[in-house]
């Protein structure tokens, strides 16, 4: 009875997840094999600009949220105070990163106004990205969403190996095969730990 809910439980569960464990695949695949072309964007769209004058006063950390907030850009956060410069002719560029591509933001104090460049990531780039995402604490909504996603298919990954360990050892410990993949996986992750270590 246990073991023929348990493999129901594993075939349930490796079905919810199909699609995000594919992506995972596909997201690998694409580190691999696409890293080379620099991950140039599937899509920019033409250079437009906003007026956009910052108070005085403030620092260019605040300045750079302003500007968000200004923008509302979708899909991302604010820019991290490590990441606020200003180039040698006094123009603060900010990258505002998200998994469907980049917000390419210059403010340019003497104009008062904003460059702005949005690109789009490859379906490739957008997967890999898309992949990571797990903190919870995500600004935009859908964001949140995909870390919700995530993390589910990340405990059900775990779950799918304990469960599958339990339906092997409860029916054919025997089966030869079985027992150099497990033994070989074992093995391999036991060998790249101690090098790494």
């Amino acid at each position: 009875m246990t073991r023929r809910l348990i493999k129901k439980l594993h075939m349930y569960i490796g079905l919810l997840n199909f699609c995000n464990i594919l992506v995972f695949g596909i997201a690998g695949l694409a580190a691999t094999f696409h890293w080379g072309q620099g991950r140039k964007p599937a899509f920019i769209a033409p250079v437009r600009y906003e007026n956009f004058t910052a108070p005085p006063g403030l620092t260019d950390k605040q300045i750079a949220d302003q500007i968000f907030n200004k923008l509302h850009l979708p899909l991302t956060g604010p820019v991290s105070a490590w990441d606020v410069h200003r180039d040698a002719d006094g123009n603060m560029p900010l990258d505002f990163y998200t998994a469907a591509g980049i917000h390419r933001v210059v403010y340019l104090p003497k104009e008062n106004r904003l460059k702005i460049e949005d690109t789009r990531s490859s379906l490739w780039f957008f997967l890999d990205d898309v992949h990571t995402v797990t903190d919870l604490d995500q600004l935009d909504w859908r964001m949140r969403w995909w870390a919700y996603y995530n993390n589910f298919a990340l405990w059900s990954l775990s779950g799918m190996a304990i469960s599958g360990t339990y339906l092997w050892l409860s029916s054919r410990l025997g089966y030869r095969i079985a027992r150099y993949s497990f033994a070989g996986g074992t093995a391999v992750f036991i060998a790249l730990y101690i090098l790494t270590r």
